[in-house]
Order: C-alpha cells, then structure tokens, then sequence
C-alpha cells in the first residue's frame, strides 16, 4: 500500500511582521498559501490595537445592511456602479447554470489601471 501523503503545516503569521518587514512577512505568507493553502494570523492585537472592536461593529453593521428590506440594499445596487461594487441580490448571479441563493456586496476602491500596467500585468 502506498504511503499517505503528509498534509502541509499549519501556518501561523504574526502580523506585527508585515508591518515591520514587509518582504519577510510576504515571503512567510507565499509559503503558507502555496503549502498548507491557509494560514492563521496572530498578534493583532500588537500591531492593531482594537480590532476586535472595529471588527464586531463591522458584523453588526453587515447584519443590520442584510436585514434591510430589499429596495433599500438595491439602492447601492451593482447596477448603478462602473467598477462592479455594490448590493447584488437573491439570484442577480448564476453558478453551473443555476441562480446563486446568496446576496452581497462587492466592495473596493474605485480605482482605473493604466493600459501600461494592464499590458505588464496580463501581457
């Protein structure tokens, strides 16, 4: 029988490390995606004081958006918006040729890549 293969490490990121050595922490975060395909983020606190404030006000704020009825969420909807950001509702999107039962928001800067880039980025 042949051996089972070994699943990659865990991978354990401090944070404080991309802010102190971005390269470093870049070169650690490349390995954990390419290896184990996940990684957990430690040390927040140290570098971001209070994130875990800001974060449960963002999952209440996003469940607050999400219990709106629907007229209001489409007012940000993604049809009113050049660069793909904003409210899609129940079934606005098809996966395998079936409507997707999720809604959401795509969100990002709004932002325009120069052809240039473009071309070095995509070729």
């Amino acid at each position: 029988m042949p051996p089972t293969p070994t699943p990659p490490a865990f991978a354990s990121l401090p944070y404080p490390l991309a802010l102190s050595d971005p390269p470093a922490f870049i070169l650690q975060l490349r390995h954990a995606l390419a290896g184990a395909g996940f990684f957990y983020l430690t040390d927040l606190e140290a570098a971001v004081p209070g994130w875990d404030t800001a974060w449960d006000t963002l999952f209440d704020q996003t469940g607050a958006f999400f219990a709106l009825p629907p007229e209001e969420k489409a007012k940000i909807g993604l049809d009113a918006s050049r660069h793909f950001r904003g409210y899609s509702g129940m079934g606005r999107e098809t996966t395998r040729g079936r409507k997707d039962l999720r809604e959401q928001i795509d969100f990002g800067s709004a932002f325009s890549l120069s052809r240039a880039y473009m071309l070095v980025a995509w070729g």
